[in-house]
């Protein structure tokens, strides 16, 4: 019995990194449209990334709409790269603008996320400006967000 027990908990302990390193699906480089803006359901940054270039979408990011608690791992991550800036945007980005936090700030569209009716203004912004083809260096030189 104990064998099988330590059979079963090292083929779980090798496909664990596999099936979160792995990408679940690919998008293809976008210029606008309803699929950039779409993926702002896994992560905020995501459409404006898929105008530039492909995106893949990994299992963290799809787990969020299952798991609201990763949330929490999201904001430990920002934390990790960009202090309590980098927790707060990572909680309502999502796990790419976590990882982004150590090369860009946070911008006023996802600080407005917390403000109550301002959030609907914020989430106006990012249809527009995905579906319209706007790409994430776009944004960063416009509104000057690259870290020195």
């Amino acid at each position: 019995m104990t064998k099988k027990i330590i059979v079963i908990f090292l083929l779980v302990a090798m496909l664990t990194p596999t099936l979160f390193a792995a990408p679940v699906f690919s998008i293809q480089k976008q210029k606008g449209g309803i699929v950039p803006c779409l993926l702002g359901i896994f992560d905020i940054r995501m459409g404006y990334i898929a105008n530039e270039k492909a995106v893949n979408v990994d299992l963290l990011e799809v787990l969020q709409l299952v798991l609201p608690i990763l949330r929490v791992y999201y904001a430990f991550v920002g934390f990790q790269n960009a202090g309590i800036e980098g927790c707060c945007i990572g909680y309502v980005g999502g796990y790419t603008t976590a990882k982004m936090m150590k090369e860009t700030k946070g911008r006023l569209i996802e600080w407005l996320t917390y403000v109550p009716v301002a959030n609907i203004y914020s989430l106006i912004v990012y249809i527009t400006e995905t579906m319209g083809g706007k790409t994430w260096s776009e944004v960063v030189a416009k509104e000057n967000l690259k870290r020195k």
